[in-house]
């Protein structure tokens, strides 16, 4: 199957920002990219990747974070809040993954009709400042977690108990570059949906981080570095 015009719009918007940006050269493997499976999770869609057809840009890849993501904000018709998303390479710098996430709502068939786009000239994952430091722990496999290890700079959504939307949040891993799952580690967090935040979110409160549905830890808030997004006091 081919992409659709959905998920051209984001891998390319990602290949463009990461030449730009990184200067990681994706480009090849847009050309002759096939689907080989839509997975509907119920809250999302994971998009499955022929690899075969992919070149091997290992060398490419160098030392660049393997979870992929870019600054375009994109609305759906059918849903209230923009997607967040995010693309896997594996390590030979292949398309292996799109997970497609819908914020604010529990149960996504993955359908619409209109697509919106922005672009969020001042989002840039590698270079603002964290949000916040949290601790977080990652739950064991045996306790419904993670297999395999995540690198620093990771971006898994991140759900507070107080409000149905969730955001994409990457992880940048303090005095460490891997994370083993029942591991707890202090982290920086930078969000995407900042505004949306802003004097909401208070030290010492509690929050998930999930891939799709899948609950895969727990973190703490630590330390409120954007000041925004501190909640009042009363």
């Amino acid at each position: 199957m081919k992409p659709n015009e959905l998920e051209i719009l984001i891998l390319t918007d990602i290949v463009n920002y990461q030449l730009r940006t990184h200067g990681l050269n994706l480009e090849r493997q847009l050309e002759s990219l096939e689907v080989k499976e839509r997975e509907l999770t119920g809250f999302g869609i994971y998009v499955h990747f022929e690899l075969d057809n992919q070149a091997d840009l290992t060398v490419n890849l160098g030392e660049q974070k393997t979870y992929l993501a870019s600054p375009i904000e994109i609305y759906l018709d059918t849903l209230e809040h923009q997607i967040s998303f995010e693309l896997n390479l594996n390590d030979k710098g292949q398309f292996d993954f799109l997970e497609i996430v819908p914020n604010g709502v529990d149960n996504w068939n993955g359908e619409y009709e209109e697509i919106k786009t922005t672009h969020n000239n001042k989002f840039d994952f590698d270079h603002l400042k964290a949000d916040f430091i949290a601790t977080l722990t990652y739950k064991t496999k045996e306790q419904g977690g993670r297999k395999t290890a995540v690198k620093s700079g990771y971006r898994p959504q991140v759900k507070f108990d107080f409000e149905e939307m969730q955001t994409s949040g990457q992880q940048i891993f303090i005095d460490r570059e891997l994370v083993f799952p029942g591991d707890t580690v202090e982290a920086e967090i930078k969000i995407i949906s900042a505004d949306f935040f802003a004097n909401k979110l208070s030290e010492n409160m509690e929050f998930e981080f999930r891939e799709g549905a899948t609950v895969i830890g727990t973190g703490r808030i630590k330390q409120i570095n954007n000041e925004k997004l501190k909640k009042a006091s009363r």
